[in-house]
């Protein structure tokens, strides 16, 4: 006869285990997307720019998703990041918000700050309309 107890008792172990695990990754989900960004450097080698354009600095923004969640003081914390980085060339390659241009307008109003020496860009992305 099978151990029924057992299978019971596994059974509870393994849901709470799954149930802790999945805490934690919210947890750990809701503070990234709190966090402002890390700044990343790359230096990129494109043999065939002109040499015009030779130590260009290139900020990329993207996907920033404003949303039903209140994110005013983060993305003005993104826009001085990037202003402290003083670009040449800002591009934010689209997703900019979920939901009206009205409803986000708050939300997306410091990315009107960003400034860069040369150019600011925007790609618009398959949530903008």
């Amino acid at each position: 006869m099978a151990d029924v107890g057992g299978s019971q008792n596994r059974a509870r172990i393994v849901t709470w285990a799954v149930l802790g695990i999945t805490a934690v990754l919210l947890a750990w989900g809701y503070a990234e997307a709190r966090r402002v960004p890390r700044v990343r450097r790359l230096d990129v080698q494109l043999p065939r720019l002109g040499a015009g354009l030779d130590g260009i600095r290139v900020v990329l923004i993207t996907d920033t998703h404003y949303g039903p969640l209140d994110r005013a003081r983060w993305s003005a914390q993104v826009c001085e990041t990037v202003n402290a980085l003083e670009a040449d060339l800002v591009c934010h390659t689209g997703d900019i918000a979920d939901g009206t241009a009205e409803r986000r307008r708050a939300q997306a109003a410091p990315l009107g700050t960003v400034q860069a020496t040369r150019a600011r860009v925007y790609v618009t992305g398959d949530h903008e309309y």
